[in-house]
Order: C-alpha cells, then sequence, then structure tokens
C-alpha cells in the first residue's frame, strides 16, 4: 500500500518541481538596468581611503579619486551627495579630460572641531556607471575627515625588552589620538618609528583588552599567527636600528596578536601595564630570539 501511494505521488512532485524552477513564471523576477549605452564606467578608486585624520590646523581639504574605463572624451561626471557633515563643501562634479583615466575633486572645509568626525557619503550619477563590469573601487564613497591631536594617555612608562640575554629598559609613555581608540608609543624600542595600535574586546587575560597593530606595520603571512612586522611607513621600509643599552643591531622584529586560540599583545588601563607579544626578533649579525616579549607598566598619576 505505502508503494502504491508513493508512486503515486512522485508524478504530481516532479510538476510542482519543475513549476517552482520555471523563472519566466516567477512573478517577483525583476531583471536587472543594462549598463547605458557607451557607458564611460566611472567609479572611485579602492586607494581612496574611508578616514583621514590630521593635527588640527594641518589640513583644509583633501583629494577624492576616481577613474573611469573609457576614455576617450572629455566629460564632466555628476557627483552625488547622499550626505554631508555641515563645514565639509563637496563639488557638484568631476572633471575628466580626453584621454585621462584618473581624475580627483577636492572637498574643502575650514577649521574643524576637535576630535569630531565630519562625513560624508557620495555616489556616482548612474547614468556613467556599469555595475557588471569590475573594477577596482566602487559606485559610492562614504568617509570622514577628523582633526586629533596625539596627548598623553600615561607617562613614565617602564617599558622592558630582552636581546640576547640582556635586558633592556626604557622609561616612555603611551599617547592617544584625541578620544579615537587609537594609541601609539613614540620610537619604539629606539627603533625610530611610533608604533600605533587599536585596543578592543576583552582579552583571555582578565581584565585586558586585545591590542591590534594599526599603523607602521606589515603582516607577517602565516596560517596560525596574527602577527605583524614593525615597518616604517613614511620611508616605505622595514627599519634596522641599534638597541643603545646592549649595543645589538636590530634587523626586524615580529609582534603577535594572537597564536592560535590565545592573546600575545594586550593592556589594561586599570591595571596600568600590558605586554607585547614578539614572536622574533632577527639581529643583523645572524643571531635571534624568539618570544623575547616586550612588558610595560605605568604608575598611578
Amino acid at each position: 500500500m505505502k508503494k502504491t501511494i508513493y508512486q503515486l505521488w512522485m508524478p504530481l512532485m516532479l510538476v510542482l518541481m519543475a513549476a517552482a524552477c520555471d523563472d519566466k513564471n516567477d512573478s517577483n523576477y525583476v531583471p536587472g538596468e543594462p549598463a547605458p549605452a557607451n557607458c564611460m564606467t566611472v567609479y572611485f578608486d579602492s586607494s581612496n581611503s574611508s578616514e583621514t585624520i590630521f593635527e588640527p590646523g594641518g589640513m583644509n581639504a583633501i583629494e577624492v579619486t576616481l577613474s573611469r574605463k573609457d576614455a576617450t572624451q572629455a566629460a564632466e561626471i555628476p557627483i552625488i551627495c547622499k550626505s554631508a557633515s555641515d563645514g565639509l563643501t563637496i563639488p557638484a562634479t568631476a572633471s575628466f579630460a580626453a584621454g585621462e583615466t584618473h581624475t580627483a575633486i577636492t572637498i574643502s572645509f575650514g577649521t574643524l572641531e576637535v576630535s569630531k568626525k565630519y562625513s560624508f557619503s557620495l555616489a556616482i550619477d548612474d547614468a556613467y556607471v556599469d555595475h557588471y563590469t569590475m573594477v577596482d573601487g566602487s559606485a559610492t564613497l562614504s568617509a570622514y575627515v577628523m582633526a586629533a591631536a596625539w596627548n598623553v594617555a600615561a607617562d613614565n612608562v617602564t617599558m622592558k625588552w630582552t636581546t640576547l640575554g640582556v635586558q633592556n629598559t626604557w622609561t616612555t609613555r603611551l599617547e592617544r589620538l584625541g578620544e579615537t581608540n587609537r594609541y601609539r608609543f613614540q620610537n619604539f624600542l629606539d627603533s625610530g618609528v611610533n608604533l600605533v595600535f587599536t585596543v578592543s574586546g576583552n582579552s583571555a587575560y582578565t581584565g585586558y583588552e586585545c591590542i591590534h597593530y594599526y599603523a607602521n606595520c606589515a603582516p607577517y603571512e602565516d596560517t596560525e599567527c596574527n602577527a605583524v612586522y614593525l615597518y616604517d611607513d613614511a620611508a616605505d621600509d622595514y627599519p634596522t636600528w641599534t638597541v643603545q643599552q646592549s649595543g645589538i643591531e636590530v634587523a626586524d622584529i615580529c609582534l603577535m596578536e594572537t597564536y592560535g586560540n590565545d592573546d600575545y599583545s594586550y593592556i589594561s588601563f586599570d591595571k596600568r601595564g600590558g605586554q607585547l607579544g614578539t614572536y622574533f626578533t632577527d639581529y643583523t649579525d645572524g643571531q635571534y630570539d624568539y618570544y623575547n616579549y616586550v612588558t610595560f607598566t605605568w604608575p598611578a598619576q
């Protein structure tokens, strides 16, 4: 009896499935709009930053770069300002000369309130956008500018680091960029480079937050270890330096955020201290250290 019922239902199920998969009978299907004829395919470059932070009074304008695929003719491209904070002046168009594939618009502003985000959201007119072509960018851009200065977050910070068995000790300070979640150690470990990082999330160590390296760092490629090399962004090079106390010359240093599921770089503002997990340090004479962590503490203010 069960077999008979199954055989009767099978043809009906096949009919239902065929109807469900019939796109022509799908009343909710709406074909996408085709790209405009002779579309120039204009877009905001991926190189545009989503944030621009600078010292108060240090800037009064930023540039936003646009590109296009078809550069045959000169063109004035309408820029749609979806939103913008008071104080920002957004141009209405971007100009391309004939044969020019890249151009820029200038967003200007006066004196900005310190530590306040001035945001804007832009789009390129659809008549110049091909949503079906792969480009190194997007037809929209959302970003912000902010004036902020580095202030002392913790003074008289004692930092310790051991190189080839010699302990080096510094008195430094921890600085914070305005009211942002961005911090730095100036002249980190005598390198001449400022180590910039952010703080977020609870570390596995009670009362500590995780450190995430933000600037003057380059990725270290590894499947298990989330780490960075110390890097000089301004010089576009890896710093090499002599640690003054030990006289040892450093070739490179690799700093861990995590290894596997464990945290190795963390900080506590309540406990007034933390650690920067060093994966390894290479020296110019061919020697090296593993896990020679950098520790830091500071007294109550």
